[in-house]
């Protein structure tokens, strides 16, 4: 396995890229100092500052600012943790959640390729089952309801 300073970890099968911890070096406060996060972490914290039209730079240094807890890498994780709760019990209208969420609507781990199982979109949007669950493609009984 190669792993360069970038935190791209070669020859690790997707899913554990997405577990893997990424240390990168970020400028908070005019001041440069290390950060590590798994790699999925990292992509939703660059996501939600996209969303939000800033960089990721300045996004830390709001959540380094604001933070309760000594340690800014819990804090990160924390902040990622709350924005997705809060977006998940906004009022936000069905068909925007279904597209914010449209990685996990399609059933994909976050930068796969493989889908883990795809759900019919307006299973997701009513909540409930048409009785598939658990054949190919579609997923298990157990599996939790995206909006309900």
């Amino acid at each position: 396995m190669h792993n360069d300073e970038s935190g791209d970890r070669r020859g690790e099968p997707e899913l554990l890229r997405e577990y893997a911890v990424v240390k990168r070096s970020v400028v908070v406060g005019g001041h440069k100092t290390s950060v590590s996060l798994e790699d999925a972490f990292w992509t939703s914290l660059k996501d939600i500052a996209t969303r939000q039209g800033i960089t990721l730079s300045t996004q830390i240094a709001s959540i380094d600012t604001n933070r309760r807890t000594s340690n800014l890498s819990s804090a990160i994780r924390l902040y990622v943790l709350e924005h997705f709760r809060m977006r998940a019990t906004s009022t936000c209208p069905p068909s925007g959640l279904l597209r914010q969420f449209r990685s996990f609507r399609e059933g994909r781990i976050s930068g796969s390729s493989q889908p883990i199982w795809s759900a019919d979109e307006t299973e997701i949007r009513a909540g409930e089952s048409t009785g598939r669950a658990g054949r190919e493609g579609h997923p298990p009984g157990n599996a939790p309801a995206v909006l309900g």
